[in-house]
């Protein structure tokens, strides 16, 4: 994957930069998120996927 993610320095004012952990985690999910509408393949099934949204699992998420 390319591209970028524009964040405002405001961010810094966020509640969530007191706790780098789960600031980080926020971020992660960001940049994971589509930016345009796609199809994923998740092995057995085809998920359709629309700007903004994530595919992740439990254990992704628990390994966060």
């Amino acid at each position: 994957m390319c591209g970028y993610v524009k964040m405002y320095r405001s961010l810094t004012e966020h509640w969530l930069a007191d706790q780098p952990a789960k600031l980080g985690w926020w971020l992660l999910l960001i940049l994971k998120a589509s930016h345009k509408d796609i199809q994923v393949s998740t092995g057995s099934q085809i998920i359709n996927l629309k700007r903004g949204q994530v595919v992740a699992s439990r254990s992704f998420l628990a390994a966060l």
